[in-house]
């Protein structure tokens, strides 16, 4: 048996690594626009929680299925964490794209900040009822450090630019087989399917 969960994101990179993180789990996972032809939510909350379960219970209440979404960002500790939440907002990523966004980060840091280039991606994820109350919370970090130039071609977002702990490659250099194993989203869904499994408040949709 699977367990059906409905993913509230449209972002391509997302639903691919919760996919390929879940699945062998035992999730069927089913993004949101696949059933609803509509899905845009704003972000409007001050926290990763926040953002996640806005997005998580939305998800529930339109498609009355048990929904899972995350937030997650790029904290840049000699930045004060941004662009953290606003990750998808800052540095002109929206306007102008993510190569842009990096030169404005790597001149902000060689002003601010050139003797620490120490970073942490967190991501939080949170499961919503069909009925849209919240199951379940997880969060999960990657530290790391900014690296200049960007360097690969996977992945999505900022992963060009960073290097996690213990590693020589940006995470859009490494297999996704690898990634998948240590990201900070990948260490939120192993703490999810943890929960899933003791049965702490989780009952995902049995498919037969």
């Amino acid at each position: 048996m699977n367990k059906r969960i409905v993913l509230a994101s449209n972002n391509k990179g997302k639903i691919k690594e919760f996919q390929e993180i879940l699945s062998p789990l035992g999730y069927e996972v089913v993004p949101v626009g696949e059933l609803i032809s509509v899905y845009n939510v704003e972000e409007t909350a001050d926290t990763f929680e926040r953002n996640a379960s806005i997005k998580a219970v939305s998800a529930a209440q339109l498609t009355g299925l048990q929904a899972i979404s995350d937030d997650s960002g790029l904290c840049i500790h000699g930045l004060g964490n941004r662009p953290g939440i606003l990750s998808a907002r800052s540095f002109g990523v929206k306007e102008d794209g993510y190569p842009v966004a990096f030169k404005r980060i790597w001149a902000e840091m060689a002003e601010k900040t050139p003797n620490d280039n120490s970073a942490h991606f967190e991501c939080c994820i949170v499961v919503a009822s069909p009925v849209g109350v919240v199951q379940t919370v997880a969060v999960g970090r990657v530290f790391g450090r900014i690296v200049q130039p960007a360097r690969g071609e996977y992945g999505f977002g900022y992963d060009p630019i960073f290097v996690p702990d213990g590693y020589n490659q940006t995470f859009a250099e490494m297999d996704n087989n690898l990634k998948n194993t240590i990201s900070h989203r990948a260490n939120a869904l192993k703490e999810f399917n943890s929960g899933f499994n003791s049965g702490m408040g989780l009952s995902a949709t049995e498919l037969t």
